[in-house]
């Protein structure tokens, strides 16, 4: 194309196709990585500057005080004055050194030889000196999870014992040496009795179903129940039945002397009265259905309501006919009034009953 000879229309079209492909042409995003910028003498830890003359970086995100190492995302000291070498076991664990690990505990599998006195705060990892001055000479893991002390032995899979003055029974109960085991208790055959394997018993005692008796003073009832000689059992409760100060009805219910039992309650007798064996009324007093009632101030009706005397009863309701009415033994209305449906009274010299609806006469 010559643009020497460009005409208007030629121009035209050369604008017209440059703003099609910028308005076709996708934008782009451009991001900025943020950089950290640090001081020329020192250097970045993820996003934190430090110094490398007083600290290194692991893993580019854990600073750490130089000469430390880490160990999981703990920095450590391996070297600490007096003490032994700090490692680190399993990338996981911090011991020192010679120590192995049981589970996720340190622990000493030999004795190191250096003497420590009782009192030293560093004694668990090297000897351990008992206050009559018995060494631990190192430990031993079992399972991968129980840490015993040299010479111990593994009692089932939680305890440790040693065999030379303990006994392990069934793999789980550590007893001194020279005890037995009942059910999961250590005792001493020669002044206790196991009975059903279970129950432990002094010597001169029996066994009353559960507890332990002495038989020289006292009794076992039905095989449940001690009671002091001289007692007798009324249900669960012992009584000293001489001189009758107690009295024990049907075998469960205890009295004192004078009273009598209405089930499983005592009462005087002098003033009250007890019917079906089971309801407790006032001296002179008479029972309707299950209500005690004053024959001289009440009427009973239909063997279960009482009412005042001179009521009347109205579908199971007491009243007086004095001020209320009773319509079809279903409906109570004050005197002058009358049933509108079967629950609603009216006054008819007021109001109008309209099948179940009461309106105000106009």
């Amino acid at each position: 194309m010559n643009f020497n000879t460009l005409t208007i229309v030629d121009c035209f079209l050369i604008l017209f196709g440059l703003s099609i492909i910028y308005a076709t042409t996708p934008a782009t995003k451009t991001t900025t990585k943020s950089i950290v910028s640090c001081p020329n003498d020192q250097q970045v830890c993820g996003s934190t500057c430090y110094s490398p003359i007083n600290q290194t970086c692991f893993n580019n995100n854990q600073l750490c005080s130089i000469g430390q190492g880490i160990c999981n995302s703990t920095c450590y000291s391996p070297q600490v004055l007096s003490l032994p070498n700090t490692v680190c076991l399993n990338n996981n664990i911090l011991c020192y050194q010679g120590q192995k690990l049981c589970g996720t505990a340190c622990y000493n599998d030999y004795y190191y030889g250096i003497s420590l006195s009782q009192n030293s705060t560093y004694y668990n990892w090297s000897v351990i000196l008992y206050g009559d001055g018995s060494i631990n000479y190192g430990s031993i893991c079992f399972n991968n999870r129980l840490i015993c002390q040299y010479g111990q032995l593994l009692c089932g899979n939680n305890q440790c014992y040693n065999s030379s003055n303990q006994t392990c029974f069934n793999d789980q109960i550590v007893c001194t040496i020279g005890q037995m085991i009942c059910n999961t208790t250590c005792y001493y055959n020669a002044s206790q009795i196991c009975y059903n394997n279970s129950i432990l018993c002094y010597f001169g005692q029996s066994l009353c179903g559960k507890t332990c008796y002495y038989t020289s003073y006292q009794i076992c009832y039905s095989n449940n129940y001690v009671c002091s000689s001289g007692y007798s059992i009324c249900g669960t409760t012992c009584y000293y039945s001489w001189w009758n100060q107690q009295i024990c009805y049907n075998g469960n219910t205890l009295c004192y002397s004078g009273q009598s039992a209405c089930g499983t309650t005592c009462y005087n007798p002098y003033s009250q009265t007890c019917y079906n064996n089971q309801i407790l009324c006032t001296i002179q007093w008479n029972l309707c259905g299950s209500t005690c009632y004053d024959p001289n101030q009440q009427i009973c009706y239909l063997n279960s309501i009482p009412c005042t005397i001179g009521s009347s009863l109205c579908n199971l309701t007491c009243y007086n006919k004095i001020t209320q009415t009773c319509y079809n033994n279903t409906t109570l209305c004050p005197i002058q009034y009358k049933p509108c449906g079967n629950k609603t009274c009216y006054y008819p010299q007021g109001q109008i009953c309209n099948g179940t609806t009461v309106s105000t006469k106009i």
